[in-house]
């Protein structure tokens, strides 16, 4: 497995964002077109930036929209009830409240977090030849 920086962004800004310990590193592995990401990120602070929430930062570039599993999420989005999707396309991860499986799911934003969130993400997407 290997190592590459992940950011969490609010409206593509992370201004004053902070991180609990090294827990924005993207650990990935490549196997043919799919590469296997993962990243467990715990904000000490959400920092001033506003707007729709993605991850940036992806090893490799997604060729597709290809969904990856939120395994675990805390202090994020009350009221979805526990249902929290990632969509992997270019270099980051849009995330989602509910499945994102409709055109009517709302993307996650600022006001969902808390300066103690944590999100767990990891699963497959198929990348571009690079």
């Amino acid at each position: 497995m290997r190592q590459r920086t992940a950011a969490l962004l609010f409206g593509g800004g992370n201004d004053g964002i902070t991180y609990v310990g090294i827990s924005t590193c993207w650990w990935y592995n490549r196997g043919g077109p799919f590469t296997y990401v993962y990243v467990n990120m715990q904000l000490s602070s959400k920092g001033r930036s506003t707007g729709a929430a993605a991850i940036s930062g992806l090893p490799l570039v997604a060729a597709y929209q290809d969904r990856l599993q939120v395994a675990s999420f805390s202090n994020i989005a009350p009221g979805t009830d526990g249902d929290i999707a990632g969509t992997a396309f270019g270099s980051t991860i849009t995330l989602w409240k509910g499945a994102a499986n409709s055109g009517v799911t709302p993307q996650l934003a600022d006001a969902d977090f808390q300066n103690n969130s944590q999100i767990i993400i990891s699963g497959f997407y198929q990348s571009t030849n690079q």
